[in-house]
């Protein structure tokens, strides 16, 4: 072991005790759990978070002081030489020394930095972890649009890799680049599972991204003037050039629209486009004898389809607070209805549902089927998605198996996509399992719009490897390697609509944007929220006038926000202790304000870094009062049966013997006073067999139900108050 070690920028200084030869010795030779003392230069500060990585001129290395540098004698900054002892961890396969930290000396500062080592996209590897890099001549796939905290896929070449920009980085709401640029950054690794994945690169300020050209674009590009024959594009340059746009309905584009009047801000007009079509474009400048071009992104027109749009929700709504369109309750007919878009099927139907025990559904995809349709199905391969066992065995199914959390959490169906007049999509929050289906709260928003189905269907060929009618499992991309090429902006029926894929199209991003647009009203129904970003925005609202108010159903897991929102002043419901699981992912600004541009944002898309950065998600912006008052209609339902529960006598538990049952079942509530409401009998299928309304079972606590004339099986016995408590038991009939 030696006793003086050389450190870039040729800094010679004498180590400490037990010191490693080097940090390339360190990784190659110490393990997790051993105590270790390594030399480097600090390659960033804050912007990065706590973490700190240093190099020297063998390799580099993350130290990790757990939250914060509160426990040492200073905090590292860019540029300082320290000296660190400590023990190794692994998190998230990225090694780092921490968060035990026992001595820590500053050498000194000021240094300069080692010069990143230049790679290529699939150079990056363990080699490298803990090193600045750079990735020359990369595009970004998200090219003008903002940065969140959020992953980025770019390509350089041929070949494809991503950065990551953490909570606490200067790039928030900075420009993602639209052209060619060079990337700095330091090498990290993400990946739970697979220790040779998850390299990303991790900038630190926007001086990382370096361009070489006269002309750049100051601006993202802005879609405005959509009709169903065009629309127009809008950017900003920081010199005055030329300017044009190539177009085409592939990626390979082929037509061009060029204006040669030399300005700062361009605008150039499509026209003579198709109806409902998503179109590719980038837009380019030119200065004299440099050019500047964005990167492809897809645009659509507005489709000549009715804009139909419905919402449904499976559990009560309160119509008190309609202003004029009542909600739906579909309780036990939810299936049905899934089932009665499934039969309107007549030419394709792709499905990406999360997970699948429902028989009924099951059969009317088979029906599809057998009537010709082109049928089309992607699964989470974690899940049992035991009706599958029942689907046609010639049709195909493609299920992601590379997941490290939900994985494909999609639950959409799309109907006959090129027909404009029968083109629907389906989507929400509605798992097709018998408790999401009937007894967790969930929502559904069905849509009779062709450009959205073809949005839709773009996402869908990326996950399963093309529009082929078999899956391509060569060219099929999930989760991390997917790229933004789906359009964002929609008009159906005159309504405003945004669409998000995760996690591809920083969808987080634009939660936070909705959320920040609030004017009076914000209530959120969530599953769970464990994104500091959205806990950070919902915050954020508080004031005189705005008091959010959420209701959450996971709220003591690990990261959740609950406590903190509760603490700034939002009004917080649990939901973790009532019957039926809470499986929203919805929120509502303004409703109340038909002049405040009302919205609600829903789909799948859990608000957690897992939906943002590794699931496959879909999530809707709808602007409209309408849609955003049916929303709150249910939003009251919960909020108004958690909070009169809380003093009301109720059932939120019951017996029920004997089980297995053969004439008859009792119910036994603690309750002497049953609430107004229904019980129901329902089989495995979804189908209700049973109900009756108990209210004239008030002022007793037991009630009598026969099950002599059900055939032998397993039934959910479901209990529904009017005051939006829910409970359920499975009986046994022999």
């Amino acid at each position: 072991m030696k006793n003086l070690i050389l450190i870039a920028p040729f800094v010679m200084i004498t180590t400490m005790a037990m010191a490693q030869d080097d940090i390339a010795d360190m990784r190659a030779n110490y393990n997790v759990g051993q105590s270790v003392t390594v030399t480097g230069i600090v390659t960033n500060g804050p912007e990065l978070g706590a973490i700190r990585y240093i190099q020297d001129e063998t390799a580099g290395v993350a130290i990790y002081p757990g939250q914060n540098w509160n426990n040492q004698n200073f905090t590292p900054q860019a540029g300082d030489l320290i000296t660190v002892s400590g023990v190794i961890s692994e998190f998230a396969n990225l090694l780092e020394v921490g968060p035990t930290i026992t001595a820590m000396e500053l050498v000194s500062s000021g240094n300069l930095l080692p010069e990143p080592i230049i790679l290529e996209p699939n150079d990056l590897n363990e080699t490298y972890e803990g090193m600045l890099v750079q990735i020359n001549n990369a595009i970004f796939s998200d090219g003008g649009s903002v940065f969140g905290s959020s992953t980025y896929n770019f390509t350089s070449g041929d070949q494809q890799s991503l950065i990551y920009v953490p909570s606490a980085s200067p790039l928030l709401g900075q420009l993602i680049p639209l052209g060619e640029v060079d990337i700095i950054g330091v090498l990290s690794q993400f990946s739970f599972d697979n220790p040779d994945v998850g390299y990303q690169v991790l900038p630190r300020t926007m001086a990382d991204f370096v361009s070489d050209n006269a002309v750049n674009f100051t601006t993202g590009i802005v879609q405005e003037n959509m009709s169903t024959s065009g629309f127009t594009l809008s950017w900003g340059t920081d010199i005055p050039s030329s300017t044009g746009v190539l177009y085409g309905l592939t990626p390979n584009l082929g037509e061009v629209q060029a204006i040669t009047e030399s300005v700062i801000e361009h605008t150039v007009t499509l026209e003579g486009l198709e109806s409902g079509m998503p179109y590719y474009a980038a837009v380019f400048s030119v200065a004299g004898e440099d050019t500047i071009m964005s990167t492809i992104r897809t645009y659509t027109t507005i489709s000549e389809s009715s804009g139909t749009m419905r919402v449904y929700f499976n559990r009560a709504v309160d119509t008190t607070y309609s202003t004029g369109v009542n909600a739906v309750s579909l309780f036990s007919a939810t299936a049905d209805t899934i089932v009665s878009y499934i039969d309107r099927a007549q030419n394709t139907l792709d499905i990406a549902v999360y997970n699948n025990n429902n028989g009924p559904i099951v059969q009317a995809i088979n029906n599809a089927l057998d009537r010709g349709v082109v049928v089309r199905y992607i699964a989470e391969g974690q899940n049992a998605n035991t009706a599958l066992a029942s689907l046609d065995a010639s049709i195909p199914v493609l299920e992601r198996e590379d997941a490290t959390s939900s994985g494909m959490h999609n639950k959409f169906i799309i109907v006959d996509a090129e027909q404009v007049d029968s083109s629907w999509v389906l989507t929400g929050s509605t798992n097709f399992t018998s408790n999401n289906l009937f007894s967790d709260p969930n929502n559904m928003v069905i849509i009779q719009d062709q450009a959205l189905a073809r949005a839709y269907t773009i996402e869908f060929n990326e996950m399963w490897g093309g529009a082929m009618a078999q899956p391509n499992l060569s060219a099929s991309r999930f989760g991390e390697f997917k790229i933004n090429n789906t359009p964002e902006k929609f008009i159906i029926d005159g309504k405003n609509v945004e669409l998000y894929f995760s996690p591809s199209d920083n969808t987080t991003n634009a939660i936070e944007k909705a959320i920040q647009s609030t004017d009076y009203d914000l209530d959120f129904a969530l599953l769970l929220i464990t994104n500091n970003i959205l806990a950070d925005a919902i915050a954020g609202e508080v004031s005189i006038f705005v008091t959010p108010r959420g209701i959450v159903e996971s709220t003591s897991i690990d990261g959740s926000d609950f406590d903190f929102l509760e603490s700034e002043g939002v009004t917080m419901i649990s939901h973790e202790n009532v019957p039926g699981q809470l499986h929203h992912k919805y929120a509502i600004i303004d409703h109340s304000q038909p002049l405040s541009d009302p919205m609600v944002i829903t789909g799948s898309h859990n608000w957690s870094s897992s939906a943002e950065s590794v699931n496959d998600e879909n999530t809707l912006i709808i602007h409209d009062a309408t849609v955003a008052n049916l929303y709150y209609q249910e939003f009251m339902a919960l909020y108004n049966g958690i909070v009169s529960s809380v003093e009301a006598t109720d059932m939120s538990d019951f017996l029920m013997y004997p089980n297995p049952a053969q004439d008859e079942v009792t119910l036994q509530f603690d309750s002497q006073h049953a609430l107004p409401g229904m019980i129901s009998i329902i089989d495995l299928q979804g189908k209700e067999i049973y109900s009756q309304n108990f209210s004239s079972f008030e002022g007793q606590n037991r009630m009598r139900l026969h099950t002599g004339n059900l055939p032998e099986g397993v039934y959910v016995v479901n209990i529904s108050s009017d005051r939006g408590m829910i409970n359920e038991r499975l009986v046994v009939v022999r």
